[in-house]
């Protein structure tokens, strides 16, 4: 009777056929995940295209206060004590980190996380 207090049962080990399900079963989540993720980053770069100028188009740039050392400059183009917030020129490109606009000297490359706000102009 003491004996029967002690006893250990064996662990259930798990059949190879079970095995191969959940590796099945991880495999198939993985790989929708996967293409979920995709899908989500390429439909949100289409939109971006969808909303971004056309090329060609003459268009004004305001920077962001900090990016020019400006308290505050507004939404405006302006020129605050002798330096402008803005800059103006055809649009070129965009892309995640970049907006690349041609003036009358070069082509700049402006940080998108500097501008405050992008206008265009009808000619």
């Amino acid at each position: 009777m003491l004996e029967a207090e002690y006893t250990v049962s064996r662990p259930r080990r798990l059949r190879l056929r079970t095995w191969l399900g959940l590796i099945l079963v991880m495999l198939v989540v993985w790989s929708v995940a996967s293409y979920w993720s995709d899908y989500r980053e390429q439909s949100a770069r289409r939109a971006r295209e969808n909303m971004a100028p056309v090329a060609g188009d003459y268009c004004t740039i305001v920077f962001a206060s900090q990016a020019v050392g400006l308290e505050r400059s507004g939404t405006r183009a302006a020129e605050i004590n002798g330096t402008s917030n803005s800059i103006s020129g055809t649009f070129v490109k965009m892309n995640d980190q970049w907006i690349v606009i041609s003036t009358a000297e070069s082509q700049r490359w402006i940080a998108r996380d500097k501008v405050l706000f992008l206008e265009l102009k009808d000619l």
